[in-house]
């Protein structure tokens, strides 16, 4: 069976993509499109039903993973329901299944969209006021900094200098506790990246733990989880390096 996507509109400016067939690798220019328009247009709350599809490329996710990251600092995002054991197993192959939020049927991912949307404007409104907060306690020998808030042009300096200070007090050896992070711009990302060469430069390293959501999703399109060593907990990446002496 060919591929094929419907679009259909829902209350509350909900757009639905009903995926059917095989989507390989020769969808991608279609549904990219297809995504990218709605996308421009301001239409940010999207769910990808895939009760009639039959399989799916890898490629084809990189669609939506693409336009993850906009989609979420535009206030939507894009859900997805009915999954097939076919595609589940994608889904999970590529370790995704933390990053994509995935419900039983179309009513439960258009429910929550409308449960949130009074329950998120005000939130957004002091995420707009909110700075970049870090606590930087040390922890069997290695510095720990745990973030809160959001790294972007306006905060990336605090990020700087908290970063140094601990690599300076701590033999270069670093945990960066994302729990609280709610965004972080591609500069932070840079910083970040920049930060891990040094330690490793020093025969230390930065490591990450408990990133999730936006910051997460930001990390995973730009390649970096190849490149940092993340761990679920705080207690886990403090601990890696203690087993690396041992």
């Amino acid at each position: 069976m060919a591929f094929a996507v419907q679009t259909r509109e829902l209350e509350g400016g909900i757009v639905v993509l009903r995926l059917s067939g095989k989507l390989d690798s020769g969808a991608v220019p279609e549904l990219d499109q297809t995504v990218k328009s709605h996308v421009s247009a301001g239409r940010v709350a999207l769910i990808v039903d895939c009760e009639a599809l039959e399989s799916i490329h890898n490629d084809v996710l990189g669609v939506f993973l693409s336009n993850l990251v906009r989609v979420r600092t535009s206030g939507g995002d894009i859900k997805f329901c009915s999954m097939q054991p076919a595609t589940r197993e994608v889904v999970s192959v590529l370790g995704l299944t933390n990053l994509l939020k995935v419900y039983p049927d179309l009513a439960e991912a258009a429910l929550d969209y409308r449960r949130k949307t009074t329950e998120s404007e005000a939130p957004k409104k002091e995420e707009k006021n909110q700075k970049l907060k870090v606590e930087s306690v040390q922890v069997k020998g290695v510095a720990v900094l745990r973030l809160t808030g959001f790294v972007d042009r306006h905060t990336i300096a605090i990020l700087d200098k908290g970063l140094k200070l601990a690599l300076d007090a701590s033999e270069a050896r670093a945990v960066v506790n994302c729990e609280g992070l709610t965004y972080i711009s591609s500069n932070g990302l840079g910083v970040f990246l920049a930060f891990v060469q040094k330690a490793r430069v020093r025969k230390g390293d930065v490591r990450f733990c408990a990133v999730k959501d936006m910051p997460l999703t930001s990390i995973l399109i730009s390649g970096l989880h190849n490149l940092f060593q993340i761990f679920e907990s705080e207690e886990e990446a403090v601990d890696s390096f203690g087993q690396e002496k041992a």
